[in-house]
């Protein structure tokens, strides 16, 4: 039992820290699309950085994959 309850709260945590870094993504690309004559690739990046950071946390991608 002790196992399962360690277990959730870890998944929790992961899910928690996953979250945020998209939180900041979305906020960090938000802030580069409002610069004037901006046509939003640094906005796709800034999304993309994150969401590459998450699948590590995951897992699913490692250095071979970037």
């Amino acid at each position: 039992m002790e196992e399962k309850i360690y277990l959730a709260l870890e998944q929790s945590l992961l899910l928690e820290k996953i979250g945020n870094i998209l939180n900041e993504g979305i906020a960090q690309a938000y802030e580069e699309f409002d610069i004037p004559n901006h046509e939003g690739t640094n906005s796709f990046f800034v999304l993309e950085e994150s969401i590459a950071e998450c699948l590590s946390l995951l897992g699913l991608l490692d250095n071979d994959n970037l």
